[in-house]
């Protein structure tokens, strides 16, 4: 068994523990952040990556990204961007014991981790449904994080609560052979936004919120791939051995924005993430439905950023969110058709872009699905090429008879 094999069983709690004593102490081993938007007087020091402007016949995809940064620049650091080529973008393989060859995922929300019962409820439903994966929130939409971390920017209630039952989590599904993914929300953080506002997407004189009223972050401010690398650093180190970033993605469709910009800057985000984890853990991507259509290249984004061509090229997996019925348009929904045909043009996608990266969508979980409905859906999916599937529900409850026994 090598080191990376024994790594979550071994040291998850010690990790936490340091972790946590670590984010009770002064923390200097970042430059001090403003609080304001940086100047022409006040030089930024990290550097966005941009796809630089093509011709309109030249795809996104064969353009070599541009240098990217590959630390948290510190006062002394002068943090040397180094070029992430495409065939870098794919980490090394982990242990194939890590990653179950088919996976059948569900969710966890994240107030699951506050409280003992739910969880409990959570681990019943895993072993009834035959489920092998667990994907667990260790952010959440209005910023909190569930795993001790330390960076200039957090925001004090990022850290308000400790989640203790999450570690306690990661050994059971050890145990039971389930692998745990972490799910980190990236674009959507209230926290952050409301103590450095400028980090805020404004839509243009406004914050951007969605129905909740979470706040949206602006993608192009290179600070916030810093953040989030952080904390998906400490992931990694409490066990997990996939992150799942969410919300990637700028908040609404804008074409106003040009098209290598609106890819760039996500290209940015991953990139910085992917470096700080480069060969512990697998990192992968959500996605929204349209970017799977077949539309012309400039828009296939959906004017969100997420062309996945591109993105597959710094990922090991992509996850397209597949419900059907918010795609049916008052018409009966064929659940079987729309994810195979999605999985499938997901696929040509990342062939497009010259990548391996793998498929696992999200799909429909809640009602009007049922459990034979969620069974349709996944073995659509395997079909089509997909090397597992999550079931979405949004509070974490899925419909009576939801099982993965009898999949291909």
């Amino acid at each position: 068994m090598s080191d990376r094999e024994q790594q979550p069983t071994i040291s998850r709690r010690l990790a936490l523990k340091l972790l946590g004593a670590a984010a009770l102490l002064p923390f200097t081993g970042c430059r001090q952040l403003p609080d304001t938007p940086p100047t022409e007087s006040t030089p930024q020091t990290v550097n966005r990556i941009l796809l630089l402007p093509t011709a309109t016949d030249t795809p996104v995809a064969s353009l070599t990204p541009p240098p990217a940064p590959t630390a948290r620049p510190t006062e002394t650091n002068t943090s040397t961007p180094v070029t992430v080529q495409p065939s870098e973008a794919q980490s090394t393989p982990l242990p194939a014991s890590s990653r179950p060859s088919q996976v059948k995922g569900l969710y966890l929300p994240f107030d699951y981790l506050r409280s003992t019962q739910r969880l409990t409820q959570f681990q019943d439903r895993l072993l009834r449904t035959g489920a092998n994966c667990a994907v667990i929130d260790i952010k959440s939409d209005g910023g909190q994080v569930a795993i001790p971390f330390q960076h200039d920017l957090q925001p004090e209630i990022a850290q308000q609560e400790a989640f203790p039952g999450l570690v306690d989590l990661l050994d059971w599904l050890a145990q039971h052979e389930i692998y745990a993914v972490a799910r980190q929300v990236v674009m959507v953080d209230t926290a952050l936004a409301e103590v450095h506002p400028w980090l805020a997407l404004h839509y243009p004189d406004k914050r951007q919120t969605d129905n909740s009223g979470h706040i949206w972050l602006n993608p192009q401010e290179p600070q916030i791939a810093d953040y989030n690398a952080a904390i998906a650093a400490s992931a990694v180190q409490i066990g997990f051995r996939e992150i799942q970033l969410d919300y990637i993605r700028f908040a609404e469709s804008d074409f106003t924005i040009p098209f290598d910009e609106r890819v760039g800057a996500l290209v940015s985000v991953i990139s910085r993430i992917r470096a700080e984890i480069l060969g512990n853990a697998l990192l992968t991507i959500d996605v929204l439905g349209v970017t799977t259509d077949d539309e012309a290249d400039q828009v296939s984004d959906g004017g969100f950023g997420q062309h996945i061509p591109t993105l597959a090229r710094f990922v090991d997996g992509i996850c397209p969110m597949l419900y059907p019925d918010l795609h049916s348009e008052g018409i009966d929904i064929d659940y079987y058709q729309y994810v195979f045909e999605s999985t499938r043009r997901t696929a040509e996608k990342i062939v497009q872009g010259e990548s391996n990266t793998f498929i696992n969508p999200w799909i429909q979980g809640y009602y009007p699905a049922d459990g034979a409905i969620i069974q349709q859906e996944a073995a659509a999916a395997f079909e089509a090429g997909a090397v597992g599937v999550y079931a979405w529900s949004p509070d974490g409850v899925y419909p009576p008879g939801t099982t993965f026994d009898g999949l291909p």
